[in-house]
C-alpha cells in the first residue's frame, strides 16, 4: 500500500514536471523520502503529528530550502494555522495565523493552484501586516506554496522558502505539490482513524449502558430503578411523566433546582403509543452518547410501564369481576369471596358509599377513572372498587375511609370522565349492604340525569325520610301532587304569597304552636292568627284538621326534595313568580 502511495505521488511530480518542461529529476532520494511518509500514513496507528513534521523535513532536505511548514485549516474559523514547521527561527513566524483568500497560502487555497513567489518584498498580495511582518523577520524572500486538498475540501497548506532570492522551477513545485497530496492523505487517514476509534468506543460504553439498564430491568427494579440508573448513566437530573403510575410525575438522579430548564427528552414509546416522556433538566445540552444513553433509557422505560400497565388491567378486571360478585349477591358472603376481596384491600362487611358516574352523551373512559380513584390516598390500607355497567355508565364503591376526601375524589371522578357536555352522579349513604347502595346510587344517578343540569350530583342523605323516591322514574305524579296540595297558595296574584308560604312552612313545623311560629316569621301572634285564616281560606281547607296537615306536610316535603333535586325551584320562588 505505501509503495503505492509513493509511485502515485511520485507520478504526480514528475507529470507536473516535465509538463513544465523540466530534466528528468534524480529519483533516488525522492523515491526514499516518499516511501518513508508512506509507510508513516500506513501505519497500523497513525501518528499525525509526526507525519506532518517528517513531510517538512524532507521537503527542506529533498528541495534544498531553508525553510519548510505547513498550515491546515481550522474548520470552524476557516483560518490557516501553522502545526508544523522546520528550520524556523522566530515565534512569530510559528504562530502565523491566516484567512483564506488572504495571503500566500490563502491565495493557492482559493485558487486550488501552487503558486511560486521570486520575491516576497514586492510581491503581489492581500497579506495581513502580523504575517507579512512574521514572514520578513524570518528573512524569507523566495517561497512556494501547494494547497492541501481531499474530495475537493481545503485541508491546509504547505510551504517551503529560502532566505536568499531563489529561482524555484517546475521540479520544486511539482515535488512540493506531491508532498502537500500525501499531507493531506496522511490527515484523511488520521481523521478517518479517529472517527473509527470514536464509533468504537461509542458502541463500547452504548453496550455497556445497554447493559446496565436492561439489567436492572430484569433484576425488577422497576420504574424508579430504571429512572435512576438511566439519571446516574448521564449524570443528569431527569424528569419522568407518564400516566401508568402513580405519582405520574416524578424525578431522579443529582438534586437540582425545581425549575431547571429542560436540555432534552424523548419520548417512551411502545410502538406507535406515547406512555410517557423524560426530559434532561439543568446543564449542556446531550452530546452523542448521552443521546443514545437516553433512547436506550426510554426503551427500557417503555418494557416497564408496559409490564405495569398489563399488570394493573389484569387487577382491574380481578377487581371488577369481584365487585359484579358482590353487587350481585343475595345473601351472606362466603369465605371465598371475602378471602378474594381481601387480596384487593377490601373488607366487604365494612361500610362503603356506591357511586354511579352517568355520561349524558358518549362513553366513559374507566382507565380515567381508575387512575384518578389511585389519585386519592388515605392513610389507612383501603382500595376503592370499579366497574362498569355499558360504556356510558361507572359504579365506584368507596370505603368509609375515604369520608374526609370524598368531595375531592368525587371531583377528581366527575373530571376523569372526559369532556362530555355533562355527568350525572349519584351517591348512596354509608351502607354495609353494596346491592342496596347500588340501588339508591342508580336512583340518585336518575334524579340528577331529570335534572338537566351539567354535572350534578345527587346524594340518598339530602333525601331523608322521602327516600321512597328511589323507587319513582318519574317526577311528573310527584309535581302533580304538590301542585294539587298547594297550587291555591302558589298561583295567587295576590302580594302576600311568599309570606302565606313561609308562615305555612312555619306552621307544620312548628306543629301549629303560634308562638314558635311568630319567633320564627318575626311577626306578632295576632298576625299569625291572621294568616293561618288567610291560609286556610285560600286553600279552602281546615288547617286544623290532622289529615289535612298530613297531606300539607307531605307536599311541602316532596317540594323540597325535588328542590334539592333540582327538579323544581324552591317553594318560596315559585310563590313570587306569579307576582303581577
Amino acid at each position: 500500500m505505501a509503495d503505492g502511495l509513493r509511485i502515485s505521488a511520485l507520478e504526480h511530480a514528475e507529470s507536473a514536471r516535465l509538463s513544465n518542461g523540466a530534466m528528468p529529476l534524480e529519483t533516488d532520494k525522492t523515491y526514499e523520502a516518499l516511501f518513508e511518509i508512506g509507510a508513516q500514513i500506513q501505519a497500523e496507528e497513525i501518528n499525525l503529528h509526526r507525519v506532518l513534521s517528517l513531510i517538512v523535513e524532507k521537503a527542506v532536505e529533498l528541495i534544498e530550502v531553508d525553510v519548510a511548514w505547513l498550515g491546515l485549516v481550522n474548520s470552524d474559523t476557516q483560518v490557516i494555522e501553522i502545526i508544523a514547521h522546520c528550520g524556523a527561527r522566530t515565534d512569530d513566524f510559528k504562530h502565523m495565523e491566516l484567512e483564506i483568500g488572504r495571503g500566500v497560502g490563502g491565495v493557492a487555497l482559493a485558487r486550488r493552484e501552487t503558486i511560486i513567489v521570486s520575491d516576497y518584498g514586492s510581491h503581489d498580495q492581500d497579506t495581513p501586516a502580523a504575517v507579512r511582518s512574521a514572514v520578513t523577520e524570518e528573512g524569507l524572500v523566495s517561497l512556494i506554496c501547494a494547497p492541501m486538498l481531499r474530495d475537493g475540501r481545503m485541508v491546509g497548506a504547505l510551504y517551503v522558502g529560502n532566505r536568499e532570492p531563489t529561482d524555484f522551477d517546475g521540479r520544486e513545485a511539482s515535488l512540493v505539490t506531491a508532498l502537500a497530496s500525501q499531507a493531506s492523505i496522511a490527515i484523511e487517514n488520521s481523521r478517518l482513524l479517529e472517527q473509527l476509534e470514536a464509533k468504537n468506543r461509542l458502541l463500547e460504553v452504548s453496550e455497556s449502558i445497554h447493559r446496565r439498564l436492561t439489567d436492572a430491568s430484569l433484576e425488577r427494579a422497576g420504574l424508579d430503578g430504571v429512572a435512576t440508573t438511566l439519571a446516574d448513566l448521564l449524570g443528569r437530573r431527569l424528569l419522568v411523566a407518564q400516566d401508568v403510575v402513580l405519582p405520574f410525575t416524578r424525578q431522579f438522579g443529582p438534586e437540582g433546582a425545581a425549575d431547571a430548564e429542560v436540555v432534552g427528552s424523548a419520548p417512551i414509546l411502545a410502538g406507535d403509543d406515547e406512555l410517557g416522556r423524560v426530559s434532561v433538566l439543568g446543564g449542556e445540552p446531550l452530546d452523542e452518547l448521552g443521546l443514545r444513553a437516553l433512547e436506550h433509557g426510554t426503551t427500557v422505560l417503555a418494557v416497564e410501564l408496559l409490564k405495569e400497565r398489563t399488570a394493573q388491567e389484569v387487577e382491574w378486571r380481578l377487581g371488577g369481576e369481584l365487585f359484579d360478585e358482590l353487587l350481585a349477591r343475595s345473601g351472606p358472603i362466603d369465605r371465598r369471596l371475602a378471602a378474594r376481596a381481601s387480596r384487593f384491600g377490601i373488607d366487604p362487611g365494612a361500610s362503603h358509599r356506591v357511586a354511579v358516574l352517568e355520561a349524558t352523551e358518549g362513553e366513559i373512559d374507566q382507565r380515567a377513572i381508575r387512575l384518578a380513584a389511585g389519585q386519592t390516598v388515605v392513610p389507612s390500607r383501603s382500595a376503592i372498587l370499579l366497574t362498569a355497567m355499558g360504556p356510558g355508565r361507572v359504579v365506584v364503591a368507596i370505603p368509609e375511609a375515604f369520608e374526609d376526601v370524598l368531595e375531592s375524589l368525587l371531583a377528581r371522578l366527575i373530571e376523569a370522565t372526559g369532556p362530555h357536555p355533562g355527568h350525572a352522579v349519584g351517591l348512596s349513604r354509608l351502607s354495609t349492604n353494596l346491592p342496596r347502595g347500588l340501588r339508591e346510587a342508580l336512583a340518585c344517578a336518575r334524579f340528577a340525569s331529570m335534572s338537566g343540569q351539567v354535572d350534578t350530583i345527587v346524594r340518598a342523605d339530602d333525601l331523608g325520610a322521602m327516600r321512597f323516591l328511589f323507587a319513582v322514574d318519574d317526577p311528573m305524579p310527584l309535581l302533580e301532587y304538590v301542585d294539587e296540595q298547594l297550587g291555591p297558595l302558589l298561583h295567587r296574584e295576590g302580594r302576600d304569597d311568599m309570606q302565606l308560604v313561609a308562615t305555612l312552612r312555619a306552621f307544620l313545623e312548628a306543629d301549629g304552636h303560634h308562638a314558635t311560629i311568630a319567633e320564627r316569621c318575626h311577626i306578632h301572634k295576632s298576625t299569625v292568627k291572621y294568616r293561618l285564616a288567610r291560609i286556610a281560606e285560600v286553600l279552602g281547607r281546615p288547617l286544623s284538621d290532622p289529615e289535612v296537615r298530613f297531606e300539607l306536610r307531605l307536599a311541602v316535603a316532596i317540594a323540597d326534595v325535588l328542590c334539592a333535586l333540582a327538579l323544581a325551584p324552591p317553594l318560596e320562588e315559585r310563590a313570587t313568580a306569579v307576582q303581577p
